[in-house]
């Protein structure tokens, strides 16, 4: 029996529509984190922050002890409140900024999606599951930085194609440096959460 608990991913656009579907890439992201973290997450939601109403694109949120607008932001996480499960938003627009479809360029929205989510998801496992010392945002990047490198197993055959393919034309090659650059930078971070005594939130 699958026990595992079930997010559900929905959009809400007003006035965009992304690249290309990215419900797919969240859902596969999904599949990389632990049943156990996941549970009371109820939702994964992809706006567009453009979309949103004037209030709400100028109020602000914390973010490594400074004030952040929302119209600005990638994702946002929602703790449970009233009953309610926590879910998480994806502002798409401000995560893809550059349009395209082709190859390349899918995958690399991919990873940046994906990490966005890992990040929110972190703070889901902080505040709901385990409590860290140290800075919020600081302890969800480490959370992220782990199912990056779960994530790129899965991904790694769309990968090197992705970088055989843009390597055929040399006006590519730049682009194939960056992104090599990138994947080494996250598959080299440190791989370990936190060596500080973690407690399990009691319920």
């Amino acid at each position: 029996m699958n026990n595992r608990p079930h997010v559900e991913v929905v959009e809400i656009y007003n006035g965009y529509e992304p690249p290309f579907p990215i419900v797919p890439v969240v859902e596969k992201a999904l599949r990389v984190v632990p049943g156990r973290y996941l549970g009371g997450l109820g939702q994964i939601v992809l706006r567009n922050a453009d979309g949103l109403s004037r209030e709400r694109r100028r109020s602000k949120t914390k973010s490594r002890g400074k004030d952040v607008q929302i119209k600005e932001a990638l994702g946002l996480y929602h703790q449970p409140r009233n009953g309610s499960h926590a879910h998480v938003e994806l502002f798409v627009d401000n995560i893809v900024k550059r349009r395209g479809s082709s190859f390349g360029a899918r995958v690399v929205i991919s990873l940046k999606t994906a990490f966005v989510l890992f990040h929110e998801v972190g703070h889901h496992i902080h505040f709901t599951k385990y409590r860290e010392n140290g800075q919020i945002e600081t302890v969800a990047d480490r959370y992220a930085f782990k199912f990056m490198r779960k994530y790129f197993v899965r991904i790694a055959p769309w990968l090197i194609a992705a970088v055989v393919i843009t390597a055929l034309n040399p006006t590519k090659w730049p682009k194939v440096v960056a992104m090599l650059r990138h994947l080494f930078t996250v598959l080299t971070r440190p791989k370990k959460v936190s060596q500080k005594t973690r407690r399990r939130k009691s319920r």
